[in-house]
């Protein structure tokens, strides 16, 4: 079974994409990066996969090695990814990774 989130984080490299609507009607929270202070623009990816981690939250974005720096923090064991969509602009993929903390019950 997928654990499924209702939140996401949208990383600053997508931040420009136009499926915002799209988001809004499949998640009930979308946070860009650079709209918290937890997740300052610039954030480097290990920041993010923590903050994803310990909230909750999948993340959007178009960086598909990403998860590579997440597995430097030894409580992330698992990430889930899947395309999401294609970045018509950039004609790059959307990853969606979800993050598995088992004791985080979404």
């Amino acid at each position: 079974m997928i654990l499924v989130s209702s939140k996401v984080i949208i990383d600053e490299d997508i931040l420009k994409v136009s499926f915002r609507q799209e988001l809004k009607e499949k998640f009930l929270e979308i946070v860009p990066v650079g709209k918290i202070k937890e997740l300052p623009a610039g954030s480097k990816d290990e920041k993010i996969g923590a903050y994803c981690y310990e909230n909750g939250y999948d993340l959007i974005t178009a960086d598909k090695r990403a998860y590579d720096k997440f597995f430097r923090d030894a409580r992330i064991k698992s990430v889930i990814i899947s395309k999401y969509g294609v970045f018509k602009e950039g004609k790059r993929l959307i990853y969606r990774k979800q993050l598995i903390n088992q004791n985080y019950s979404h």
